[in-house]
């Protein structure tokens, strides 16, 4: 783990900023079939997600899970297919040394895409939902510890739903036309291979 320092935060005598690089994203090529449009291959490297926090004595553990950007399940039939299983779903342990619990300020947990990103503006995908961390710590002796899972979910370019089942099964998604399907999946997948996350948390407040 990379220790910073920042005088900016001063909750205690001593301010260790711990920071994470986390990986783990990809998305398969989604599968046309009976039509005339295919996608490319196109390798597509890990998305990143960098989990910056900026609370004095507090340390992040290793990513819990992947990112991937694929349907729960295996879908093998149908115009759009994927032939691997997908996670939304991320989780991260955290760790506080404090003399007692009740000196863990309250915290936020958001997460936003990086600059330039296009997962989110593009309403591909949508980010998870702020966090507030209060009194729900466990431990005792000074050390203190908490999981905290982080859910993304489909835009509303996939009408919120995975794209399989809005291409396949939607009524408004099953009436889009093949050529329009692909070249809608081809960006998405050029989406996912710029995209990075960034998970901050903080004092609340701060």
């Amino acid at each position: 783990m990379k220790i910073l320092k920042n005088k900016k935060v001063v909750l205690a005598s001593a301010i260790i900023l711990g920071i994470s690089a986390i990986t783990s994203s990809a998305l398969a090529a989604y599968i046309i079939t009976g039509g005339t449009i295919g996608q490319p291959k196109k390798d597509i490297d890990p998305t990143e997600i960098l989990v910056t926090n900026n609370v004095v004595n507090l340390t992040v553990g290793e990513q819990i899970g992947e990112l991937l950007f694929y349907p729960a399940s295996i879908v093998d039939s149908g115009r759009v297919t994927s032939d691997t299983k997908g996670n939304l779903t991320v989780s991260y342990d955290l760790t506080v040394t404090a003399t007692s619990k009740d000196k863990i300020p309250d915290l936020t947990v958001t997460v936003t895409e990086a600059k330039g990103g296009t997962l989110v503006s593009g309403n591909y995908v949508t980010l998870p939902e702020t966090l507030s961390i209060t009194d729900t710590w466990g431990g005792d002796n000074g050390t203190f510890t908490k999981t905290i899972t982080l859910t993304w979910d489909w835009g509303s370019t996939f009408g919120g739903e995975e794209p399989t089942t809005y291409f396949n099964e939607d009524e408004v998604g099953s009436a889009i036309d093949d050529k329009t399907v692909g070249s809608t999946l081809e960006a998405f997948r050029d989406a996912v291979a710029a995209s990075s996350f960034k998970v901050t948390i903080a004092k609340a407040g701060a």
